[in-house]
């Protein structure tokens, strides 16, 4: 098995144990994924549907608030109600996922064109379009400190973000889905570049020059 763990995370006492369980006993498993505890002691959600136009749309122009009460993380996460019992799921966050090393090797690795998000989401999408399962267990716990990195450089992580899904979308979907989600992010990058020139000429210069910056090397993505 091979490992991948988030420096900001803590693995409880027993959960490799649970983890090599569900291997052990769903021989197609390819991944498998711990239940993540956030820094108060809540359920950090780490279970995800993979990623439709519309699921990603209500993300970025922050419609989620429109939905019902159990999407309040996003139409793309799995409700918090699911994560009493192992099951299978689309894909597993990268905090911590552990991987079968004949999967790995079959499917090359992690693709590594995504620098800080992403990478999970594709290797689940390659492993289950070849027959491999994702699975959950809440039986292995894991504490996450999560989104120190992307408070340091939020600016950064946020266009690597998109980044990431304008990979994804046209690396594993058909043309059309990738040209439908690429106009919806050419209205978001041009409303953020109209918002960020404003705070560029107030008080928040700096920042407004970055996110001017980021948005016009996405906006260059989608365009070129």
């Amino acid at each position: 098995l091979i490992v991948m763990l988030n420096q900001d995370t803590e693995v409880r006492p027993g959960a490799f144990d649970a983890i090599a369980g569900i291997f052990n006993t769903h021989l197609k498993a390819g991944v498998v994924g711990p239940k993540m505890i956030d820094s108060t002691g809540e359920i950090d959600p780490s279970l995800s549907y993979f990623p439709t136009v519309f699921n990603v749309v209500v993300r970025i122009f922050g419609l989620i608030r429109y939905l019902p009460k159990k999407h309040r993380f996003g139409p793309h996460r799995v409700p918090l109600s699911e994560y009493g019992s192992p099951r299978r799921v689309d894909w597993v966050s990268g905090g911590c996922f552990v991987l079968c090393r004949e999967a790995f090797g079959v499917l090359g690795g992690l693709d590594e064109r995504y620098l800080f998000y992403g990478e999970e989401t594709d290797f689940c999408y390659r492993a289950k379009r070849r027959g491999w399962e994702v699975w959950y267990t809440p039986d292995a716990e894991v504490d996450h400190h999560g989104g120190t990195a992307a408070r340091k450089v939020p600016i950064w992580a946020m266009e690597q973000s998109y980044r990431s899904m304008i990979l994804f979308f046209r690396k594993n979907y058909r043309w059309d889905r990738s040209v439908l989600l690429n106009l919806f992010f050419l209205v978001k990058f041009l409303l953020g570049f109209i918002i960020s020139c404003g705070w560029a000429m107030g008080s928040r210069r700096e920042e407004g020059r970055a996110r001017m910056a980021a948005y016009r090397r996405l906006m260059r993505i989608i365009l070129g």
